[in-house]
């Protein structure tokens, strides 16, 4: 299921020129098919956990791979920009129940299990990225579509046979608004929000980067690109198990992680050219994928009445900051200055240094 999540969340951002190209419209439009998508999983990630503390994961799961299956086929039907968007609303839908639902269903397996789920996501996604531009001289532009469907469809099976996973918790009277009030939850949101920001919406955008800055085909742009995204398979689980070691590392570790992926960005927002664009790719995906287990285990470990709740509003949050980045790449590339957008995000993901929470318990 992690897979087919990853693959979603890139499938469109790796196809960008060719989907440009066949649909007639600028790259900012092809940008709103993974905006769309990503506010739409942001919109049901908090309800989608809340339903996960109170029904399970395991169904709210079944649920969102279905709707995602339903997405990807939607999206395959006809070359239609309108189409594709709306297909792409469906399938963030469901990416946003399915997603919450994989993380709740580990409550209390800890960060290196998190871990592990966190970086067979970036597998998905880097997959996505590699190998999206191959296919498309067979399928052409349902080339992100057609290998969604089949992993959305597989999910489903795979799901509907997962055991039930852990018992919900037995609630406590904190509400949601209660919950947004609280600062941690606000700070756990925010190194999600590095983790996501740095990989996932980066790598929506890295392939036109190393191809119009760089100078790279779009099949080495695309491998090149993909750094990202495998980077982080090996830093999320490593991560994770550091952090169930040694706990008090899970502060240190937030903070360097932001540091070096910042400055990552920034490199390759300098054009350093064809050896250095893929080292700084390869360094912002092993920064990016750090903070992750501690992150999410740490949301849910310090919120026990709601576990699955908090997480899902660190999600949201990491979500929305995703959207934003998305789309401002997506107008910065329009106005041929995509490298100046990866600079301003090089200054937006520093900002959020200041944020790194010291892991505890609420109540």
């Amino acid at each position: 299921m992690s897979v087919a999540l990853g693959w979603t969340f890139t499938c469109t951002g790796a196809a960008a020129l060719p989907l440009s190209e066949e649909l007639d419209v600028g790259l900012g439009v092809v940008g709103l098919f993974t905006t769309a998508f990503l506010i739409a999983e942001a919109l049901v990630s908090v309800p989608g956990g809340r339903l996960c503390d109170r029904l399970g994961a395991r169904r709210v799961g079944m649920a969102g791979t279905a709707l995602m299956a339903a997405g990807s086929a939607l999206a395959s039907i006809a070359p239609e920009a309108w189409l594709i968007l709306a297909a792409r609303a469906v399938t963030g839908v469901g990416t946003g129940l399915a997603y919450v639902a994989v993380v709740a269903w580990l409550r209390g397996a800890g960060a290196l299990a998190q871990g592990l789920v966190g970086g067979c996501a970036l597998a998905g996604a880097g997959v996505a990225v590699a190998l999206v531009p191959r296919l498309d001289g067979a399928l052409g532009w349902r080339a992100p579509f057609v290998p969604e469907l089949a992993l959305a469809a597989a999910a489903v099976a795979l799901a509907a046979l997962a055991p039930t996973g852990r018992p919900a918790p037995a609630r406590r009277d904190a509400s949601l608004r209660q919950l947004l009030r609280h600062p941690l939850v606000w700070r756990y949101g925010a190194m999600a929000s590095f983790s996501f920001g740095a990989s996932f919406a980066v790598g929506a955008w890295i392939v036109p980067l190393f191809t119009q800055s760089d100078g790279f085909s779009a099949e080495a742009g695309a491998l090149a690109g993909s750094l990202i995204l495998f980077g982080g398979i090996l830093t999320r689980p490593l991560g994770g198990a550091l952090v169930r070691r040694r706990p008090a590392l899970a502060w240190p570790l937030m903070v360097v992680s932001i540091a070096v992926g910042a400055a990552a960005v920034l490199v390759m927002a300098f054009d350093p050219g064809a050896a250095a664009s893929p080292a700084a790719a390869l360094v912002l995906g092993l920064a990016a994928g750090l903070p992750y287990g501690a992150t999410t285990a740490g949301a849910m470990t310090a919120f026990p009445g709601e576990p699955g709740e908090a997480v899902a509003v660190t999600i949201a949050l990491s979500v929305y900051f995703g959207v934003a980045v998305v789309f401002l790449l997506g107008l910065a590339f329009g106005a041929g200055e995509g490298p100046l957008g990866f600079g301003i995000l090089a200054a937006a993901l520093l900002a959020l240094l200041p944020a790194a929470p010291r892991p505890r318990r609420v109540g």
